[in-house]
């Protein structure tokens, strides 16, 4: 006999993951994420953004990198995503700036200034 496969149950609450809108996987976009690393929820970010003169910190006139912060470590700029990029759009959970920022905080101390320039 077939089975049967009960996707709502009376009283079921799907998870805020599944509540987000669908992803292209091999397309990601920027933004904010937390996301289970070590059996603790660390702060996550998807940067895409033009290179930075390393004295002044101005933008250049070049194309456009991809970087991935995961908790307090920096990731390295690249031109086309990262397997870290991918694997923070695949794998974690929006959230908004805010509440990027208060799991910074909670997670390890105070932002540093400008750091969601």
């Amino acid at each position: 006999m077939g089975h049967t496969i009960k996707f709502a149950q009376p009283g079921y609450t799907p998870s805020k993951r599944h509540q987000q809108a669908a992803r292209v996987l091999d397309a990601p976009e920027p933004g904010f994420f937390k996301i289970k690393l070590g059996g603790q929820i660390v702060p996550a970010r998807i940067v895409h953004e033009p290179a930075r003169d390393p004295e002044t910190g101005e933008p250049l006139d070049r194309s456009y990198y991809w970087r991935a912060d995961i908790g307090w470590q920096p990731g390295v700029p690249s031109v086309t995503p990262s397997e870290s990029v991918l694997w923070i759009w695949t794998h974690a959970d929006v959230i908004s700036p805010a509440e990027y920022r208060a799991l910074r905080a909670a997670t390890r101390g105070p932002i540093p200034p400008g750091d969601l320039a």
